[in-house]
């Protein structure tokens, strides 16, 4: 027997040991946790800030059908997507990614989703593509939080695999997502043969009023450059130059001409306007590196002293997203007809945005696309030399231009007058604006006093640039 003493002198003994046990008893019961809920989404019951780390909803992939999973962990934090109704009965907007169109046009496929699930209070469910997509490269677009867990509780598939089960438990092998497009809980307003979406009117609200949440779910970094790139100095113009017909100022189709980029006189009018705030300004070109040697572009440089942008090149593959980040930070920005570049200046830093109005038909519905009460743009209708502050008046011209069918339709009617616009790609006598202008009236006098008048109202303009 032990006396009370010597069971004194080694109780630090048992103490230790009963330490030890139960260390390995914890630390055994934290693996079996970790290894039970390993891929299962961790709900956030409580409102975080945006910080720098967040958990997200991840998920064992598999290769039995196009993943709807998350991406890696982001800094993205808990996003608008995540705030929605789970008192209400599960109803699950897609986030569908299925169209032949490029960037911008997958922006407006998706933003229509996330619009009407934040209008509706639902959650977003985001369809990954088998294929490879350029918004798939933007980390903080996802499924909203708590999704997995209210959808589980209708499908009872495999927890850890949710949306990848297709055992004959989970909706006879058919799947959780199956179950919920059966039950008509699952809404794809942008899913495929619904169009690309290029109209603010299916927003219904102001589209200023879902900047908050576009921005987080459309947020990106720079891509990975081996030299650091300078962004757009506070005071700098940046104009983003796109022509959708290389060489020529028409683009004749179905009987209709549509005009491919927009002409000088309207970037010369934003820069103009921009140097009697900032006399100094430094002008940028972005452009791709095929439109680059444009005549436009190069008028640009040579009349006007724009500076092309290149330091997006070092890039390589991922250019189009260096390029996107760069023009989201310029703080004066001029528009051409894309959708591109139309999501960087409505996301972006920018607060002037200038916008130009086509007398006739764009390459895109770009009155559709032309932003109603929001005060950064300032439009010009180049034909008129006519701008707007207010972009309802300006859609109502726009609009004006593309219905018209009497001797008021500058394309139609007024064809070398228009023309005369675009003097560096006349010179070109590209075969489609040949055509076009073979079909033109004889000048009137009225049409010849019209085109005398165009030209005259760039004189001005011309002279300063000389001095």
């Amino acid at each position: 027997m032990v006396g009370p003493s010597r069971w004194w002198r080694n109780s630090w003994l048992w103490l230790l040991a009963a330490a030890a046990i139960t260390s390995a008893l914890l630390l055994r019961s934290s693996v079996s946790i970790a290894i039970a809920t390993g891929g299962v989404e961790q709900d956030l019951s409580v409102e975080q800030p945006h910080v720098e780390t967040a958990v997200v909803e991840t998920t064992v992939q598999t290769t039995a059908a196009p993943s709807t999973t998350q991406p890696e962990p982001s800094p993205c934090g808990r996003l608008l997507l995540d705030h929605w109704d789970e008192g209400q009965s599960l109803k699950v907007v897609l986030l569908s990614i299925a169209t032949d169109g490029r960037f911008g046009n997958e922006l407006f496929v998706v933003a229509a989703a996330l619009v009407h699930a934040h209008r509706n209070q639902h959650p977003v469910l985001l369809i990954r593509p088998t294929q490879k997509r350029q918004i798939l490269r933007l980390p903080c677009l996802r499924s909203s939080l708590g999704l997995r867990r209210k959808a589980q509780e209708i499908c009872g598939c495999n927890e850890e695999m949710l949306w990848e089960d297709r055992s004959s438990q989970c909706n006879r092998g058919r799947g959780c997502l199956d179950l919920l497009r059966s039950q008509k809980r699952a809404v794809d307003p942008g899913g495929a043969g619904t169009g690309y979406h290029q109209d603010l009117a299916e927003w219904k609200d102001s589209p200023e009023s879902f900047l908050p949440l576009l921005r987080e779910a459309f947020q990106v970094d720079m891509p990975p450059m081996k030299k650091n790139v300078t962004m757009p100095g506070k005071e700098d113009l940046v104009i983003y130059f796109r022509c959708y017909r290389k060489t020529q100022i028409f683009d004749l189709r179905g009987g209709s001409a549509f005009l491919a980029s927009p002409p000088f006189a309207f970037f010369d009018f934003a820069v103009q306007q921009h140097r009697q705030e900032f006399a100094d300004a430094k002008l940028w070109v972005v452009a791709d590196p095929s439109m680059r040697s444009h005549p436009t572009v190069q008028r640009l440089c040579h009349e006007l002293g724009a500076n092309i942008f290149t330091s997006s090149d070092q890039a390589g593959k991922e250019a189009w997203l260096a390029d996107w980040v760069w023009l989201r930070e310029a703080k004066h920005l001029v528009l051409s007809p894309s959708t591109f570049v139309w999501w960087a200046a409505f996301l972006g830093e920018a607060v002037r945005i200038y916008v130009p109005i086509f007398p006739g038909l764009a390459v895109l519905p770009w009155c559709k696309l032309l932003v109603p009460h929001d005060a950064r743009y300032t439009f010009f209708d180049f034909w008129s030399n006519t701008s707007f502050d207010e972009g309802t008046a300006a859609k109502i011209r726009c609009q004006e231009y593309q219905r018209c069918k009497d001797e008021t339709c500058p394309v139609q009617h007024h064809r070398e007058a228009m023309a005369q616009l675009f003097p560096e790609l006349l010179e070109l006598n590209h075969s489609q604006d040949a055509t076009y202008l073979a079909a033109a009236r004889p000048s009137t006098t009225a049409e010849k006093a019209l085109l005398t008048n165009a030209l005259m109202n760039r004189l001005p303009t011309k002279r300063r640039l000389v001095l």
